[in-house]
Formats: structure tokens, C-alpha cells, sequence
């Protein structure tokens, strides 16, 4: 279950960033290593790829801030803990550890696989190797649209959604407090009145009309929205949907496992210390299918061949 949750947030930052860092790392100085997978959050690595192809990753640099426990005095003052820089270089010889700057020897040394045993999984690649794009690519301009329009109508809200009391005929002394909750208003002229003016508030209405033209937009071209459509939808235009969903989920499925694959192998060589093979792909991951199937219509059609058979 903690495998799954890991690897659970591993495929949404993969999804949301754009990319993913795994890194096999050894839990102890000495046999039995209990190797584990660690995944980093993109802003926090540097990768260096090779000069002659900028396909193969052959280093990186993995740089963290992390804080010492808060301690708590007799009296109950809290000091706050002090901030470190924790700092990970590695290439396809050794990983050195700094912790403030300082060489940390008792974490550093070679690793002994030939390799970097640093994966980069990308959600979609792009032109440069470094950098993915993330599953929302396309909907940046839209997205922001709709943040410039909720920006104008929280505006015009604050503005003029409260109401504002006008007097007629009479005047209220500065001390009054009237404006507070429950307090009554006595002795107006017979030509006189009190009432609250609130403005329309039209253009609110159109921006918010806007907001959803886009939203709409949206799910009309995005494959994710395939189970968001509620009005009439074919059954032709719903399977076309599914299958761009199907193809874009399955493209990024591929490049997930395949970095989930050659990190388990990594960490497999590091337990037995052996050298690894950049080529070779001894594992394999497999799971589900990406949409629920109607079974049921699918051994029809099966029946069906069969009897023309």
C-alpha cells in the first residue's frame, strides 16, 4: 500500500510539473543496502545530459532545504529550528553529499553501476530534454482567461455587492451607529425615507457568462472532460473521445513505466553490487486498462464472429 501511494504521487507530480526524478538510494553503508526509490520534485534537480545526442542523462544535481525540530524552553519559548541545504551530485562514477556546504564523507562514494542512477520521467517531451510539459499543456491561455475574468468579477463584487444606506429628508449625527446590526431608525420626516441602494451589477452577468463559454470550450476539446458532457453526445463523438483520452494517457503511461522500470533495475544492481546494462529492460510493468470495458458487448461481438465463422 505505500508502494502504491508513492507511486500515486510520483504519476501526479509527473502529471502537474511536467516531469519526475527517481533515484535509487541505499539506506545503509553496508550489506543488506534496503535500496529504496526516492522521487524528487522537479524544482529541486539540475540534469545534465550528454553534449553529443541530449537524449541520455548522464548526471544531475539535487538540492533540498530542510529545518532542524523546533525546541521548546521551560518557560515555553520556541526556538525555531536552523535551515540546512542538503545537496546531491551525481554522475556515472560516485555521489557526493553536501550538508551545508560540507563534503559529508560518510555519504559519499562510488556507486559502482556504470550508469547515473538518476531517471528523469517526463508526463509529455518537448523540445528540450530537460524540461516536460505537463498533462494542462494547451490550456495555459484558457486557464489564464478565466483567472483574468474571476479577478474582474471578484472586483466588481467587493465593489458594489454590498448594499449602501441612503437617507432622505433627514441626517445622521457622526457618533451614530446606525450602520450596526439591529439598530432601529426613528423620527424621519414625513418626506423623508431610509433604504438601502444596491447597483445592479449587469456586467458581473456577462463575465460570468464568459467563464463558462470557456469552461465549456474545455471539455468540448479536452478528452479528460470524456464523462463531463451532460448534454447529447453520440456514441460515435463519445468513443472518438475515448480514444484520444485512451492515447494520451497510454503514451504517458509508457514513459512513466519505462522510468519506473529502469529505476527498480537500478536499485536491483546497487543491492547486488553489480554493474548495470543502460540497455538492458529486464522488468516490465503492466496494469489495467485505462477506461472500464463493456464486457458484456465485447464477448457479444465475439459470439457473433464466431457463428459467421
Amino acid at each position: 500500500t505505500k508502494t502504491d501511494e508513492r507511486i500515486e504521487a510520483g504519476a501526479r507530480t509527473a502529471a502537474v510539473m511536467g516531469d519526475l526524478y527517481l533515484e535509487p538510494v541505499r539506506q545503509s553503508g553496508m550489506k543488506p543496502y534496503r535500496t529504496a526509490l526516492v522521487a524528487y520534485d522537479p524544482r529541486n534537480v539540475v540534469p545534465v545530459y550528454d553534449g553529443e545526442t541530449g537524449s541520455r542523462l548522464v548526471g544531475g544535481t539535487i538540492t533540498t532545504h530542510y529545518l532542524d525540530p523546533d525546541t521548546v524552553a521551560a518557560d515555553g519559548t520556541v526556538t525555531e529550528g536552523a535551515m540546512h541545504t542538503y545537496r546531491r551530485e551525481i554522475d556515472q562514477i560516485e555521489i557526493r553529499v553536501f550538508r551545508d556546504g560540507v563534503l559529508s564523507a560518510a555519504e559519499s562514494g562510488a556507486h559502482g553501476l556504470g550508469s547515473c542512477p538518476l531517471v528523469h520521467i517526463q508526463w509529455q517531451p518537448f523540445t528540450e530534454p530537460d524540461h516536460g510539459l505537463p498533462a494542462a499543456h494547451g490550456l495555459d491561455t484558457a486557464i489564464m482567461r478565466i483567472d483574468s475574468l474571476l479577478t474582474q468579477f471578484g472586483a466588481a463584487a467587493t465593489r458594489t455587492g454590498n448594499p449602501i444606506g441612503v437617507m432622505k429628508g433627514a441626517k445622521l449625527g457622526a457618533d451614530s451607529d446606525v450602520g450596526r446590526l439591529g439598530r432601529w431608525i426613528s423620527g424621519l420626516p414625513a418626506d423623508g425615507s431610509a433604504e438601502y441602494l444596491e447597483p445592479a451589477g449587469t456586467g458581473m452577468a456577462q463575465i460570468l457568462a464568459g467563464v463558462k463559454q470557456i469552461l465549456d470550450t474545455i471539455q468540448a476539446t479536452e478528452p479528460e472532460f470524456l464523462f463531463a458532457d451532460t448534454g447529447a453526445v453520440s456514441g460515435e463523438a463519445r468513443s472518438y473521445k475515448a480514444a484520444a483520452f485512451e492515447n494520451k494517457i497510454g503514451n504517458a503511461r509508457v514513459r512513466f513505466f519505462g522510468g519506473l522500470q529502469r529505476a527498480v533495475y537500478y536499485a536491483t544492481c546497487l543491492d547486488r553490487d553489480e554493474a548495470c546494462d543502460p540497455d538492458a529492460e529486464p522488468l516490465c510493468c503492466e496494469a489495467g486498462p485505462i477506461l472500464p470495458r463493456n464486457v458484456k458487448a465485447e464477448v457479444e461481438t465475439l459470439n457473433t464472429v464466431k457463428h459467421l465463422k
